[in-house]
């Protein structure tokens, strides 16, 4: 099913399997007037029609399928919205290799979250 730009609903998509450092950011999304849907697996935004997003914050080390290997693939069902990496541990990540891999930039754990709305908010 394709979505086309006109069709989609302002809704950004957290994966993260950190329960409780996801529901801060949907919380903190949501009070902020944001809509998004949380998943604690790459598999699972796979499997939720991922191209409906307007923004995806996916942490990099997932279980199961690493969030660079799903950001990857989101571009190659042609995901073209802003692709956030977030992570506690980029040490073995630069922002290069992110790039190539179809990322649009990078936030580190413990994040900001006002840092977190304005990269949303330019990147939207």
């Amino acid at each position: 099913m394709t979505i086309s730009e006109t069709d989609k609903q302002v809704c950004v998509a957290i994966v993260d399997d950190d329960v409780d450092s996801g529901e801060l950011m949907q919380e903190f999304l949501e009070s902020r007037g944001m809509p998004s849907e949380r998943f604690l697996d790459a598999e699972a935004l796979l499997d939720a029609l991922p191209l409906r997003f307007t923004a995806i914050l996916l942490d990099i080390n997932l279980p199961n399928m690493l969030g660079s290997e799903c950001g990857f693939q989101l571009r190659q069902l042609g995901y073209v919205a802003p692709i956030i990496a977030i992570s506690g541990n980029m040490e073995q990540w630069n922002m290069g290799d992110l790039e190539n891999l179809g990322f649009t930039c990078v936030l580190t754990k413990p994040r900001n979250l006002n840092s977190l709305i304005n990269l949303l908010h330019e990147a939207i």
